[in-house]
């Protein structure tokens, strides 16, 4: 696993083990929705809308409680410019999106990767 998705996938150790899959599972379910949410605003070239910052504001808090840093401060970024009308909002929100598309890829491998070892029988070598 390289250092990128090690960065998205550390927050889901500081559940406890039992916890750890339904947290990635809901973190991917949470966050599609949250991107799919803005692409189709993107398409009807509302980025600006309240309905985007309202978004943006959900992506920086559920990033913020999971301890998911680097997403959680293009979100802080990404939000300020939205509400100052910066020209830079627009790429900003790409990026952001970018991104966040990107830790729902590792976090998927990751799961995939933890419920096969959860569910394989243990060998003991002694």
């Amino acid at each position: 696993m390289n250092s990128r998705a090690m960065l998205n996938t550390q927050w889901l150790l500081n559940f406890p083990k039992d916890m750890r899959v339904h947290m990635a599972e809901t973190y991917i379910e949470t966050m599609n929705h949250d991107v799919t949410q803005l692409e189709q605003l993107l398409l009807m070239g509302a980025t600006s809308t309240q309905d985007a910052l309202v978004i943006l504001h959900k992506i920086k808090g559920s990033t913020a409680q999971i301890g998911l840093r680097t997403i959680n401060q293009s979100a802080i970024y990404t939000e300020k410019l939205g509400k100052l009308a910066s020209p830079d909002y627009p790429v900003a929100l790409s990026s952001l999106m970018k991104e966040v598309k990107q830790s729902i890829v590792d976090v998927k491998n990751w799961k995939a990767y933890n419920a096969r070892k959860a569910n394989s029988p243990k060998v003991y070598c002694y």
